[in-house]
């Protein structure tokens, strides 16, 4: 698949998309950004319809908000037209929306599922740092603690 490029002139137009307040939207406008506002229902239905923001924030939104035409669309918008795109964390966003296996989730660097098992890391370190004195030289006595 092709990457797009984009050209930005100015400052970014962006679309934010979300039940009520946005937090990342304000943040932005706050910042002096523009972002047009729109419930995810009426996010552009082509490709073309998105071009006139250089990015999209799904706010909080969970996938059954959006139809699967609308899904196509922003991966597509992002895959060949360099849009960019921002899903904001809550409880209907990310695995908790239901965007596993979506093609948003394939247009994200995240993956929406846990794994299967948490990564443990193979190595401990334990440090010990004795203060009273008990491990003998006492004030600048240069006693070393061992370690393994």
């Amino acid at each position: 698949q092709g990457r797009g490029v984009r050209s930005a002139h100015g400052p970014p137009l962006i679309l934010g998309s979300g039940r009520g307040a946005s937090a990342a939207a304000d943040a932005l406008e706050l910042q002096g950004f523009t972002v047009d506002r729109l419930a995810p229902g009426d996010l552009p239905d082509s490709v073309g319809g998105l071009s006139a923001w250089d990015a999209v924030i799904l706010d909080n939104v969970s996938a059954r908000e959006l139809s699967l035409q609308t899904m196509d669309i922003l991966e597509t918008w992002v895959r060949t037209r360099g849009g960019g795109l921002m899903m904001a964390g809550g409880d209907s966003s990310f695995g908790l929306g239901g965007w596993q296996g979506t093609p948003v989730e394939r247009a994200l660097p995240v993956e929406m599922d846990a794994p299967a098992s948490p990564y443990i890391p193979s190595l401990s370190m334990v440090v010990v740092i004795e203060k009273a004195g008990s491990m003998g030289g006492g004030a600048g006595g240069g006693h070393e603690i061992g370690c393994r």
